[in-house]
């Protein structure tokens, strides 16, 4: 991941993927895309509102962190997205919940809903060749369709933060229809 610009709301990313298959890793296409600030998609034509709310507490591991709440609503004509997210301004991950729904304008219904929450903090945990300190966010997105759940390890000390993630996807019956594993295979840091 590279950071291309820093605009007043929002940043411009470039992404690279690599997939790795019998041994063998293949580069996916590089892909450029924006987000804003609150770790939405951002285009120049959504219409977004950002509401502070009341100072929360978050509870991870039985210890509780204060919180900044702030909920974003964004609607881009077609559907409208409200997220209420949970930062933490004295620890890493600075985000330590986001609860997400979106709706179709049209017909009021709703079209899925994710929720992501740091549940464990400071566990170790192999990234290439050294133990590193991560944190684990679970995260649920449900659809009429299926719900895929994913356990998130993430490191500060890591470009991108992401090191590994477990994802299983199951239809409206429970059934696995597919699993996957990310993990980090490589990275660096480019001062140019």
């Amino acid at each position: 991941m590279v950071l291309l610009s820093v605009e007043e709301d929002h940043v411009t990313l470039e992404v690279e993927a690599t997939v790795e298959m019998g041994g063998k890793q293949l580069a996916g296409p590089r892909q450029t895309v924006k987000e804003d600030f609150y770790g939405e998609a951002f285009s120049e034509t959504d219409h977004r509102v950002v509401n502070m709310l009341a100072a929360e507490k978050a509870t991870i591991e039985n210890e509780e962190y204060p919180c900044r709440v702030r909920q974003v609503e964004t609607s881009d004509g077609n559907f409208r997205t409200t997220s209420t997210i949970y930062y933490s301004t004295e620890r890493t991950p600075y985000v330590l919940s986001v609860q997400r729904k979106t709706f179709d304008i049209a017909t009021k219904a709703e079209i899925n809903a994710t929720t992501a929450k740091v549940i464990a903090l400071n566990w170790p945990f192999r990234v290439l060749d050294q133990v590193r300190t991560v944190a684990t966010i679970e995260k649920i997105t449900q659809s009429e369709k299926q719900t895929r759940r994913s356990l998130i390890f993430t490191c500060h000390d890591i470009p991108g933060g992401k090191v590994a993630e477990m994802t299983k996807e199951l239809d409206p019956d429970g059934r696995i229809v597919r699993r996957s594993l990310l993990e980090v295979v490589d990275y660096g840091v480019d001062g140019g």
